[in-house]
């Protein structure tokens, strides 16, 4: 089993994102450029282990009938990345992190001057795993139509996208996602097709959108952990949905809940299909509420 190494990227990432800019003028950078493409062959699942500490982030479905594709553009005069497939066990692993850095004191002055990227596209139709940890990236993430089987994300200082713009095509064991530093948003997940979900946000905004399908009938739960920040919930109005929380010096729009005990429910919620039960605990901000028609 292909593991990565016990130094994790996020305190270089939030080091890199709140350091200073700097006087001097950035020397023009040697960006290299590693694609690759793999066709499914027989391949029963897949899993995705990305490590990537800086810069720009995609993830969508392939199109074609490559089990994955991948692009990665990055400076190397401060990397060598690592990107190798492991046929007996299935695992694509992507790395370009403070591991793989050249020993450098990595001082960037303006991050959007950057053109450093990784791109990738999975089938949509070989069941994946998938675990990304990113730094300080922006990125665009989508998940839609994909056989998901689990993911998991973790964020350092980023501004990211993670969208089901359609159903996943299998039932999906877990959906965990640790935000740093960061603006995130979350777009669909009533398409994610998860029966488990857990969200923990440091500081900074942060949006779930659980509209959706609900192919998932029944209680689905959720966990929610923030630190300080605002966080928008966004529920469609079919959804049943219980609160339960845990917060200090947060306040909570109760719009469209009544209160039976220490438990808040939608109107809905006895007789809703699809029934999402939250678990929230929030330090200090505001957590609004949002109900979207069918």
């Amino acid at each position: 089993m292909i593991s990565f190494s016990r130094r994790c990227i996020l305190p270089l990432a939030i080091a890199l994102a709140t350091a200073a800019p700097q006087a001097e003028a950035q020397t023009e950078r040697a960006y290299r450029t590693l694609s690759t493409v793999r066709q499914v062959t027989q391949e029963e699942d897949i899993t995705i282990l990305v490590r990537f500490a800086l810069g720009q982030f995609s993830l969508g479905r392939d199109q074609g009938g490559a089990l994955y594709r991948s692009k990665l553009v990055y400076d190397g005069d401060l990397f060598d990345p690592v990107q190798r497939y492991d046929r007996d066990s299935r695992t694509l692993e992507i790395l370009l992190g403070d591991d793989e850095s050249k020993g450098r004191d990595v001082k960037l002055g303006n991050l959007r001057d950057l053109q450093q990227r990784l791109e990738m596209a999975l089938s949509p139709s070989v069941p994946a795993r998938i675990d990304l940890e990113l730094g300080v990236v922006r990125a665009e993430i989508d998940l839609g139509g994909i056989s998901l089987i689990a993911a998991d994300i973790k964020t350092g200082a980023s501004q990211s996208v993670l969208r089901f713009s359609s159903p996943t095509t299998a039932p999906c064991e877990r959906l965990h996602v640790v935000m740093g530093a960061a603006e995130f948003k979350i777009e669909g997940l009533g398409n994610s097709n998860c029966g488990e979900m857990q969200f923990e946000g440091a500081a900074g905004s942060f949006a779930l959108d659980f509209t959706g399908e609900w192919q998932h009938l029944g209680e689905t739960t959720a966990r929610i952990k923030l630190g300080v920040g605002a966080l928008a919930l966004r529920f469609p109005s079919h959804l049943g949905v219980a609160i339960s929380l845990d917060r200090f010096l947060a306040t909570f729009d109760k719009s469209g809940f009544t209160k039976r005990g220490n438990i808040y429910y939608s109107s809905n919620y006895d007789a809703a299909a699809a029934k999402l039960r939250l678990d929230i605990t929030a330090t200090f901000g505001d957590i609004n509420v949002e109900w979207v028609p069918r």
